[in-house]
């Protein structure tokens, strides 16, 4: 899974990028924000997390200019601000979900994996039902989110009406 990491501070970012790394995502950083709106708008990447406080144009602004493009890459807010209104003003602009510095690592990636799965349209990866292309499926052993690889354990052909009862 590729993610794009949008952060000034140079090693808050390498910090970012290794956790990542270690939990098997394959991290790009941009600390610029015209090239991370650029990359956002031009390159596939599965999940952005993205600073507020960036020097020249907010992470806000690029949030919005990305959501105006038809850019739906689930972006991740990650800030030091911690005020309510800047955490609805973000959800409002297009977030997918916002965390707050200092952040404990083991959170970021499971944000991360959440994001990407919720925008692939899988609710769980193990333990739960999930529809996926108009099918609903049972519990599957593999990692569906990391790999997309599904192998339903139960499908059930229903109609719409069968699904509502």
């Amino acid at each position: 899974m590729r993610v794009l990491v949008v952060e000034d501070e140079k090693a808050i970012a390498k910090d970012l990028v290794q956790i990542l790394r270690e939990d098997g995502f394959v991290a790009d950083w941009s600390c610029d924000d015209e090239d991370a709106f650029f990359r956002g708008a031009n390159e596939s990447f599965d999940a952005i997390l993205l600073d507020l406080g960036l020097p020249a144009i907010d992470g806000k602004t690029i949030l919005e200019r990305w959501r105006e493009a038809g850019i739906t890459t689930p972006v991740i807010i990650l800030t030091a601000r911690d005020d309510w209104k800047d955490r609805v003003a973000a959800i409002d602009a297009g977030a997918d979900d916002y965390v707050t510095k200092p952040f404990h690592k083991e959170e970021i990636s499971a944000r991360l994996r959440f994001v990407i799965r919720r925008s692939a349209g899988i609710a769980a990866a193990n333990g739960a039902l999930w529809f996926r292309d108009g099918i609903l499926y049972g519990s599957s052993d593999k990692d569906v989110a990391a790999e997309f690889e599904i192998e339903p354990t139960r499908v059930t052909p229903m109609t719409a009406a069968d699904f509502i009862l």
